[in-house]
């Protein structure tokens, strides 16, 4: 005991724990009223999302691809506690069809100059979600041709056929979301695309929601 009578270490004040370190914030901004906004909504929900990113979903829909963008530039300016460094902005768009690959333009040439990220998918979302049971570039003319191979593969393992509005989208399929990266990533680097199918808008079918996908499981580092 001291000179007061106490033991050692008793009554001392604690050190303070040193505070955890604040997550990076995710902007995911889609076109899609439904199945993008459930699918994201699913997979920050998982702990290594989690514990890395505070992840917040917005949708705009029925708007022009370029709106999408500015809507996520006005939200990000939005948020008073933005930190360029390390957050990051993300628009989730479907090409659709050829007569939309002007505006598509517009809006890829507007994400570029404000720093926003795009991942595309040709022609639509449904091809991330096919990703999880095939590794396919098939040509498909729009997106009830995607929702029907998608159908394939959704009536063998749930008994049923894909609904746009299903909230447990994310996980139905979590199980087959490494195959997915897999899948997604080897067509999109590695298929071989004539030199007129160099860029998202021309590579029918493919997808680069991988990317992001790949941006929430691991650490937020750079990314092109």
């Amino acid at each position: 005991m001291n000179a007061k009578g106490r033991r050692p270490g008793r009554d001392t004040p604690r050190r303070a724990s040193q505070p955890r370190a604040e997550r990076a914030h995710c902007l995911i901004v889609c076109e899609g009223r439904e199945t993008e906004p459930n699918y994201f909504d699913g997979l920050k929900r998982e702990d290594n999302v989690r514990q890395r990113w505070n992840v917040q979903i917005h949708t705009k829909p029925s708007t022009p691809p370029e709106e999408v963008v500015a809507e996520a530039v006005r939200l990000r300016h939005a948020m008073g506690d933005w930190d360029a460094s390390r957050d990051e902005a993300w628009c989730v768009l479907d090409v659709e069809g050829a007569q939309n690959r002007d505006r598509l333009l517009q809006a890829v040439t507007l994400a570029r100059q404000k720093d926003i990220h795009i991942c595309l998918s040709n022609p639509c979302f449904e091809v991330w979600l096919l990703a999880h049971f095939v590794q396919t570039a098939q040509h498909f003319l729009h997106a009830n041709a995607v929702i029907r191979e998608l159908n394939k593969y959704w009536k063998r393992e749930f008994g049923r056929d894909y609904e746009k509005n299903d909230n447990q989208v994310f996980r139905r399929l979590q199980q087959w979301l490494d195959q997915a990266i897999k899948n997604a990533a080897t067509i999109w680097e590695g298929h071989p695309w004539p030199p007129d199918q160099q860029q998202a808008e021309d590579r029918n079918s493919s997808t680069e929601v991988f990317k992001l996908v790949q941006r929430l499981l691991g650490p937020p580092e750079d990314c092109s």
